[in-house]
């Protein structure tokens, strides 16, 4: 049995099970057209990811990525950056839970929130199995937070964190700015 003849028997079948359950098949939903299973030619679906793929290599037709997307990847990075050489100096370049050297910048509240994303109380210096573990086991990071700062600072990062923060291109700019230059101070 050839593969064409395999397809044939298999659009059949699949259109008679359908006629019978009175059941939409892929084919009656804009799918291949099971008349059409000779492999004569491309359906209008597989044409139209042809195009798209086709498209994908000219630059012409690639969407750039918004001017926000680039502030805000910055000023992770800048951020990461910041709080990275922060802790080094002050931890002696080890995690603040454990003696191994400081590899990435560990958010306690998520970076989901932009009113706290940026804030140098959000984040500490960590390795990355830390900052991996407190996805899924916050409490020793919290409980240190508690230990450092206080009850009340952790409520405040807290309340901070669930407030709405709306920055404008020219907020970031100027955040992003500022990070430099206190980079380039030390």
């Amino acid at each position: 049995m050839t593969r064409q003849s395999r397809r044939r028997d298999n659009a059949e079948f699949i259109a008679k099970i359908g006629a019978m359950t009175g059941k939409r098949s892929k084919f009656s939903q804009g799918g291949p057209d099971p008349q059409n299973v000779s492999g004569a030619g491309p359906g209008p679906k597989t044409r139209h990811i042809a195009d798209l793929r086709a498209r994908r290599g000219r630059t012409s037709l690639r969407v750039k990525k918004s001017i926000r997307k680039r502030l805000v990847a910055q000023l992770d990075q800048i951020f990461s950056l910041y709080i990275r050489l922060r802790d080094k100096r002050t931890n002696s370049g080890m995690c603040f839970l454990c003696p191994k050297p400081i590899e990435q910048c560990f958010h306690f509240l998520t970076r989901a929130a932009y009113s706290t994303r940026w804030d140098p109380f959000n984040a500490a210096g960590s390795c990355a199995g830390h900052n991996l573990r407190h996805e899924f086991d916050p409490y020793p990071a919290y409980s240190w937070y508690r230990k450092k700062y206080g009850d009340g600072a952790f409520d405040n990062l807290y309340k901070r964190h669930k407030a709405i923060a709306k920055w404008e291109n020219s907020d970031l700019i100027a955040m992003r700015d500022n990070l430099k230059r206190e980079l380039g101070e030390r």
